[in-house]
């Protein structure tokens, strides 16, 4: 007869310890120059953007300030603080050389937005010029040479023609007319057509931008429209 065979002995083994969850060698790497990348183009999008808002300006009729907001409000801030946020995580030579980068971008744009809305008009006024000259014209069949303002002058439809074409308070001056326009640092625009007036000519740094038409840095006074 055989021996009952023995019981298994019972040992506690100790469960597994846990894997750690480790990044994969570069993974780290590449989210920050990821980041970096993201932010570094938000950046330059947001500097040149409201350039071309302000060299579009004549046509937009208004939806250029919404360009600059978004550059200003979103895009640059966001990809400033990105740009930073990987600088103090990494403290790179690549980190710094992004955000010179983005703030040369910057300060070019800011310095570009006058001459962009400039060339901006310029080429408005020589694609309409045809239209900008009979504008002119009615406006000056309106008003008298002799008197310094017209305040009565009350015609809607030429008052919805000019704005059409983003222009406001024309006034006559000696030797033509001024017009002011309500865009992102557009100049005023003056038109030279001859006539002797009663206000001086008061305009500087004129340029001449096609026809009769001078682009010019002229100060602004009451609206003819207003009462």
């Amino acid at each position: 007869m055989s021996a009952p065979a023995a019981a298994p002995a019972l040992a506690i083994v100790p469960p597994d310890a846990p894997q750690q969850l480790t990044a994969r060698p570069g993974e780290r790497e590449d989210h920050l120059r990821r980041v970096r990348t993201g932010g570094a183009t938000a950046c330059v999008i947001g500097g040149l953007l409201p350039v071309a808002s302000a060299a579009a300006s004549p046509w937009l009729h208004g939806w250029e300030f919404l360009g600059l907001a978004i550059s200003f409000m979103i895009l640059f801030p966001a990809g400033a603080l990105a740009m930073f946020v990987c600088a103090v995580t990494t403290r790179e030579r690549d980190d710094v050389k992004a955000m010179l980068l983005a703030a040369a971008v910057f300060a070019g744009g800011i310095a570009l937005l006058e001459p962009a809305a400039r060339a901006g008009t310029e080429a408005y006024v020589s694609s309409h010029a045809t239209e900008l000259d009979a504008l002119a014209a009615r406006v000056r069949a309106f008003t008298p040479p002799d008197v310094p303002m017209n305040p009565l002058l009350d015609d809607g439809v030429l008052l919805r023609d000019l704005l059409a074409h983003r222009l406001t308070s024309p006034r006559p001056v000696d030797g033509g007319l001024v017009f002011h326009t309500d865009g992102v640092f557009e100049p005023s625009l003056f038109y030279a057509d001859g006539v002797a007036g009663a206000i001086p000519f008061d305009c500087r740094n004129l340029r001449a931008i096609g026809g009769r038409w001078y682009m010019a840095d002229c100060p602004r006074s009451r609206n003819v429209y207003s009462d």
